[in-house]
């Protein structure tokens, strides 16, 4: 599951520059690494144990639509794990969005015609976007560890 936060979301920004796509992608390179450690810890061992139960599934005598039913139920907790993972990015993803849209409304509104008032807002609103990474790289460890301890239930 890959989040939808990216250097290319922030180029968006009229004015964005190469700090703003470091720091956005520090915050990917982030969420990256910690998605790699849920996958390992939880993702797979609840798949595997998906893969099992169907296995045994296929084993069953009953009718066509038991076995399916079967595989259907051990396949549940997989698709509800996916569920929660991709609405706690998806929030997550939302949150920066803001905090970000933010620094672009408030360099929108101090706008001018001369270069060096632009070139400071510039620079602000870069600070503002690096900020938004720092909080968010920061919120990371506590949001993982509640997806991990939800998979964890399945």
């Amino acid at each position: 599951t890959a989040l939808p936060i990216s250097p290319s979301r922030i180029s968006k920004m009229e004015s964005s520059d190469d700090s703003s796509q470091d720091a956005v992608q520090k915050l990917s390179n982030a969420v990256d690494n910690h998605m790699h450690e849920i996958e390992i810890s939880t993702f797979r061992p609840l798949q595997k144990r998906a893969f099992l139960c169907s296995a045994k599934c296929c084993d069953s005598m009953g009718s066509r639509q038991s076995v399916e039913r079967c595989v259907e139920m051990c396949s549940a907790p997989v698709s509800q794990a996916q569920h929660h993972v991709n609405a706690q990015l998806q929030n997550f993803a939302e949150r920066f969005d803001r905090c970000v849209q933010t620094c672009r409304d408030a360099s929108q509104d101090q706008k001018s015609a001369t270069s060096l008032q632009s070139e400071k807002i510039q620079l602000e609103e870069t600070r503002c976007v690096r900020e938004c990474v720092g909080k968010h790289v920061g919120l990371l460890p506590n949001m993982m560890k509640q997806v991990k301890e939800h998979l964890q239930q399945l």
